[in-house]
């Protein structure tokens, strides 16, 4: 079970195939028993911001279709006022640093278009963040908008902590007015600017733009309904 996780998240598998929902519960109950969830969260909080999204990619995969365990876990965590803060802070930037990114790609796309020139910005994630090279780079990988882009994993993040579990919801409801974070606010910007970016998606035939609005909305359902997610 252990070996198909690594290569499902190594890429090394031909089709990236959605784990078993045990075997996924098997590798994350593993790995939260063993003391992850909190390093995870001290990553994110951190404040530097290499080191939060490598915290960032561990919450997601500990986090992803809603693990019960570690969304008390992390119902725990937030109640502390000042992890919270500092953890939705990290959120909700991440999210403004993904609708420039969106912003720019629609700039660039309208200028390939009415150039005629074939899109030259990347449909893969390779160029994304999962190296330490790309890590230490400045500016264009953190402008990524596909999957295991900053922006997209935060909106898993949000998704699976909030994912059938209306306490955390809450949280991710109710902090905004207390202490002016407001991450649904600012899903719902992104949610705006979006639509502009899918129509050139479509006439430029990327996946990534679709894929990241379809993030956003599963990432909203879950944060205003504590629902959504993958069944268990």
């Amino acid at each position: 079970i252990e070996g198909a996780w690594e290569e499902y998240y190594s890429g090394a598998l031909p089709t990236k195939e959605r784990p078993t929902n045990v075997n996924l519960r098997w590798v994350q109950n593993k790995y939260a028993g063993a003391g992850a969830v909190d390093t995870a969260a001290m990553l994110l909080e951190c404040g530097e911001r290499r080191l939060s999204f490598v915290g960032l990619q561990l919450m997601s995969m500990l986090l992803a279709g809603g693990n019960r365990a570690v969304q008390d876990h992390m119902r725990h965590h937030l109640s502390n006022p000042a992890q919270r803060a500092s953890l939705f802070t990290y959120l909700e930037e991440a999210l403004t640093r993904c609708r420039a990114s969106v912003r720019r790609y629609k700039r660039g796309r309208k200028a390939e278009l009415r150039a005629g020139a074939k899109p030259c910005l990347p449909l893969t994630i390779r160029d994304s963040l999962r190296s330490v090279e790309l890590l230490g780079g400045e500016g264009r990988e953190w402008a990524t908008i596909g999957q295991g882009s900053e922006g997209f994993v935060a909106l898993e993040v949000i998704e699976g902590l909030c994912a059938r579990h209306e306490g955390v919801a809450q949280m991710v409801r109710g902090h905004a007015s207390k202490d002016k974070v407001n991450l649904i606010g600012e899903m719902v910007s992104l949610l705006e600017v979006c639509g502009v970016m899918l129509r050139s998606a479509a006439r430029a035939a990327d996946s990534a733009p679709p894929a990241l609005a379809a993030k956003l909305c599963m990432a909203l359902r879950s944060s205003l309904e504590g629902g959504g997610g993958w069944a268990d």
